[in-house]
């Protein structure tokens, strides 16, 4: 086994986890929502899962407006949304890490969208570890 980055997740004894491709705001305009995973969990297995985030928003300008959302069938679990006030603000205590269980057969989801008049720059990054209980 190696480490690889995809939009699903591996799994691993008890243990599901997943590295999302780093995404390149550059690569879409201004509001396009980027997709950092898009799965569904394992049927009859529910899990304690662990989400972290992280952006580098050292390239950005100020007013640049920045969301994250996790979505578990279509509902939002968590979703944050907020605007540097600073050109280059480090944002990582603006996206904590996440702790919550996912269901059996949950269709998860987990985006970034950044809004920005000067420039698409900078990029996200996203991780995640869960342990099957029960």
């Amino acid at each position: 086994m190696t480490l690889t980055t995809g939009d699903s997740f591996n799994s691993l004894g008890r243990e599901i986890f997943g590295f999302a491709p780093q995404i390149n705001f550059a690569d879409a305009g201004s509001g396009v929502e980027r997709v950092a995973f898009d799965f569904t969990s394992p049927q009859n297995k529910a899990y304690m899962v662990e989400m972290t985030p992280s952006v580098d928003s050292s390239p950005m300008a100020q007013g640049d407006i920045i969301s994250y959302v996790i979505q578990g069938n279509g509902q939002n679990i968590y979703a944050t949304k907020f605007a540097l006030t600073v050109a280059k603000e480090p944002i990582q205590s603006q996206l904590p890490e996440m702790k919550f269980i996912l269901p059996p057969d949950t269709h998860l989801v987990v985006s970034f969208t950044l809004q920005s008049a000067t420039g698409m720059v900078g990029s996200a990054f996203c991780m995640f570890r869960g342990v099957h209980f029960g």
